[in-house]
């Protein structure tokens, strides 16, 4: 993949990942609060232990949902990086060439093409 197109599909899951995910993590915490709030307050001694080990589980589908909508994201992170490290390796090693098994290893799924010419250009 190219650059453009990473950073491209990193700023859409950023909004979808962190948009979408925090509301529908709000959204749940509303959808549940009645029954919470009830079984929190139902006993005769309230303990905070208690209180945050209920509203851990009772919350816990909505944080599962937030991380699930942002595993594209945190792919996508880490592919950005992999861009970077692979331009750092191509700058150091400057007899390096685009068929080497390093870099078939390493920078497999990106444009290798658009690597060494970033990264060239990035030098100069």
């Amino acid at each position: 993949m190219s650059h453009n197109t990473i950073q491209i599909l990193f700023y859409v899951a950023l909004v979808f990942g962190l948009g979408g995910g925090a509301f529908i993590l709000i959204w749940w915490a509303k959808k549940i609060w009645k029954k919470y709030f009830k079984s929190a307050t139902s006993g005769k001694v309230i303990s905070i232990s208690a209180v945050s080990m209920k509203a851990f589980i009772y919350m816990f589908p909505g944080i599962l949902l937030f991380i699930l909508m942002n595993i594209p994201l945190i792919y996508l992170g880490s592919l950005l990086k992999k861009e970077d490290y692979c331009k750092e390796i191509i700058k150091f090693n400057k007899g390096i060439k685009k068929d080497d098994p390093f870099i078939k290893e390493r920078c497999d799924c990106l444009d290798v093409d658009e690597l060494f010419e970033n990264a060239l250009k990035e030098e100069n």
